[in-house]
């Protein structure tokens, strides 16, 4: 009996042990439920994502039109680019190339000069230009505009400087004196209208009494060049500019520049104009219609024109050099030659564009003032035009010394270019331009034979729009030494140079250098 009591006790122990072990075992399963749920909410969840069926069809759709075209033209390399649309031609450019499938050779007008060729604008040398500025006007300068005055004027002493204008450069002659014809009789009266019109000269100056203007007439003897520019010669040659702001509303349209290189004008010799003042016309004086006429031959800011001074200055009409010493107004005569043979030669260039060049023959389109501390001398100068032969002439207005009864014939005469002869000459400009078509499509071109010839040119094809030149524009590389000779059988190439090459990097073990 009592054997039964104590297994029946041993049971109940082992059950109730038993039950403690689950209990236990049940807790740690709770306790390890909990550190599994709290990490879970403490990582973030992804989520799956489902392609939405129209997104699938319209994917494998766009495979599938893939793989097809890929069958269909085995040879294309799907790790090359696809090819760029290729540009539809004109129909002139369609009859060169079919004349040339047919006869093996380009045919004759394809290499005809257009009247137009040399005037399109040209981007200047690399020396003159340099690196890329982004400021306009920046990009007129240049170090010359940094050199002294002597030294500017250094090739220019040279005795047979009149002879080397004389020569035939780019079918220019200038010529240092009157043509045995002289001028015309209407340029005849007009400076005799220059010379002679009244001005009302500025009541307060050094000129306004005999005695100060003796007075300080000798107190600039024997005194440098840059002393005889700030004291003597604003009131021998006045800025055309400081009497806009006076009152002068009509000069608003006259530019100028002081002792600021030509930079962008094609040079006769070297080197390049860089006269005391200057003055011509801004693009204030022209109408947008007119600007876009002349947009080829103009170019940016950069570049170089026929018609062009500075960036900013468009057909000069007016220089001025101030020398001292018995010798400096041959100087400054030769230094305006130069600068004014490039003024005639632009405004002829435009009326022969426009086949008007005869109404300029024997009529006075510039003039110069050479001055020293002591005597002026007034200069005119005018195109001779015998057929396609152009010549520049210099007709002597006047020559004194400097004393009470000639102290302000010269600021007369400068007043009166600015008042009666600069809108006369801008509106017989303006109406050439106004002439100007819009055909400016060319095969080939010839630089012009300055003394610094441009690097390269682009050449605009554009046709007549009502806002002026279509915006369409292609462009070609020229090369600069390619010459046409008359005397020589032509043999084109068959290849035509669309855009500079961009020089490449060459591959050294693995890395571009």
């Amino acid at each position: 009996m009592d054997t039964l009591q104590d297994s029946q006790g041993a049971t109940e122990q082992e059950k109730f042990s038993n039950l403690q072990n689950v209990q236990k075992q049940a807790s740690k399963t709770r306790k390890r439920a909990r550190d599994l749920n709290q990490i879970s909410h403490e990582l973030p969840r992804k989520r799956l994502r489902t392609r939405d069926l129209s997104q699938t069809n319209s994917c494998e759709r766009a495979e599938k039109q893939k793989r097809t075209r890929e069958e269909d033209n085995p040879l294309h390399d799907p790790d090359q680019p696809s090819p760029k649309k290729p540009q539809k031609l004109s129909s002139s450019e369609w009859s060169h190339i079919s004349h040339w499938a047919r006869k093996q050779s380009w045919p004759g007008e394809y290499f005809q000069f257009s009247r137009m060729h040399h005037l399109l604008a040209r981007k200047g040398s690399v020396s003159s230009l340099g690196r890329k500025r982004s400021n306009p006007s920046l990009a007129s300068f240049n170090a010359s505009d940094e050199r002294p005055r002597e030294e500017k004027s250094a090739p220019y002493r040279n005795p047979s400087y009149p002879t080397f204008l004389s020569e035939d450069v780019d079918n220019y002659k200038s010529y240092m004196e009157d043509h045995e014809l002289g001028l015309s009789d209407a340029s005849e009266k007009l400076l005799e209208k220059l010379l002679h019109s009244a001005q009302s000269p500025p009541k307060v100056s050094l000129f306004r009494d005999n005695d100060i203007f003796k007075k300080h007439l000798r107190k600039l003897k024997g005194k440098n060049e840059s002393r005889i520019i700030q004291d003597l010669s604003p009131l021998l040659v006045p800025s055309a500019e400081a009497l806009a702001t006076l009152g002068a509303d009509h000069f608003d349209g006259i530019v100028e520049s002081v002792n600021e290189g030509w930079n962008k004008c094609f040079p006769i010799t070297k080197p390049r104009p860089r006269p005391d003042s200057a003055f011509g016309y801004g693009t204030s004086s022209f109408s947008d219609n007119q600007l876009n006429n002349l947009r080829p031959t103009l170019g940016d800011a950069s570049f170089s024109s026929y018609f062009k001074a500075t960036y900013y200055m468009h057909f000069p009409f007016l220089t001025k050099e101030v020398k001292t010493g018995t010798m400096g107004l041959g100087i400054a005569d030769n230094q305006n030659a130069h600068s004014m043979t490039i003024a005639v030669r632009a405004v002829v260039e435009l009326f022969k564009l426009v086949g008007r060049e005869n109404e300029l023959h024997r009529e006075v389109v510039a003039f110069a003032i050479s001055h020293d501390d002591e005597s002026v001398r007034l200069y005119a100068y005018y195109p001779f035009i015998d057929g396609d032969k152009v010549t520049v002439w210099r007709r002597t207005a006047a020559r004194f010394y400097l004393d009470v009864d000639t102290k302000w014939r010269s600021w007369r005469f400068t007043t009166n270019i600015y008042e009666i002869f600069s809108p006369m000459h801008l509106q017989r400009i303006c109406s050439a331009i106004d002439d100007v078509t819009h055909d400016w499509t060319f095969s080939r071109t010839s630089e012009p034979r300055g003394s610094e010839p441009p690097q390269q040119l682009e050449v605009c094809d554009s046709t007549s729009e009502s806002s002026g030149l279509s915006q369409r524009l292609k462009h070609h590389r020229l090369n600069e030494e390619a010459e046409v000779s008359k005397s020589q059988p032509i043999t084109p190439s068959t290849s035509i140079q669309t855009d500079p090459k961009s020089p490449t990097r060459k591959k050294k073990k693995g890395k571009y250098e």
